[in-house]
């Protein structure tokens, strides 16, 4: 077993996870100190899990409603994080789920409203095709928000660099 892969298992399934669906996010991630790395591990997973839930749309309005259940599921995490209630039915035991709402609960709890933006970029996904304008607030949701999330997860200050990147 090679380095990578001795240290997804340190990391846990989120990072496991991490290292299939984007691996060269993991092997980015592993060059940040604790507690970062470990946060970009899990934040990465979330980010797979999100892609994960509109990828089925093309199958109809079917993949759609789908996507969009998922979706909300995530949502109700975050909701979770908030008040240390679920909304509706208890979450269901898993990887990323239960790890995320202790994060965004606890160390990242400042950093809620970018991880909603992420949630909410792709339920701009079930609403494609994009023009112009569309695809900037969604580019902005996407890629905005997980830029703020990482620097979030690494403990850095959000400069007027950060902010125009």
């Amino acid at each position: 077993m090679g380095r990578a892969a001795a240290g997804a298992a340190d990391l846990g399934a989120a990072a496991a996870m991490l290292q299939t669906a984007d691996p060269a996010l993991f092997r980015a991630a592993l060059l940040a100190p604790e507690p970062g790395r470990g946060r970009l591990m899990l934040l990465g997973a979330f980010d797979v899990e999100l892609s994960r839930a509109v990828e089925r749309t093309a199958e109809g309005d079917e993949g759609a409603f789908l996507a969009a259940m998922r979706l909300q599921f995530w949502r109700d995490r975050l909701e979770e994080a908030a008040t240390g209630t679920s909304p509706g039915a208890p979450a269901p035991q898993h990887n990323v789920a239960g790890p995320l709402v202790a994060l965004m609960a606890g160390p990242l709890a400042g950093a809620r409203a970018d991880a909603a933006q992420l949630i909410e970029s792709r339920t701009r996904e079930l609403e494609a095709p994009f023009d112009t304008a569309t695809w900037a607030i969604w580019a902005e949701a996407r890629f905005g928000a997980w830029y703020r999330l990482a620097l979030a997860a690494l403990g850095r200050p959000m400069d007027a660099a950060a902010r125009a990147a």
